[in-house]
């Protein structure tokens, strides 16, 4: 039991508290990614339309990895782009290279 007990004093709380810190080495302050920092910094502007943000959106790094995981739901996605004119202009035209 004391041996259980020094493993997870010695190992599992600092290794704990290691992931958390590590994790906040990529965030700033207010807890924006540093590589979606960079890329507010050059889109956004005075000039910004509102038909813009869901592209700014889709360019960070969490989105980045949100997509069409089968068929169904690309044929979905496709539908609302075909009988949606107010969409279209807020799709992105570029194909994504993870779909």
């Amino acid at each position: 039991m004391l041996c259980l007990s020094f493993f997870v004093l010695l190992v599992i709380v600092p290794g704990f508290v290691y992931m958390q810190f590590q994790d906040d080495n990529n965030k700033d302050d207010r807890g924006v990614l540093l590589d979606n920092k960079m890329i507010f910094a050059k889109k956004l502007n005075e000039n910004l339309l509102s038909k813009q943000i869901p592209q700014i959106l889709a360019v960070t790094t969490e989105f980045q990895s949100v997509g069409a995981h089968n068929q169904t739901e690309l044929d979905l996605m496709k539908k609302i782009l075909r009988d949606n004119d107010e969409v279209k202009d807020l799709m992105p035209k570029a194909v994504s290279r993870n779909t």
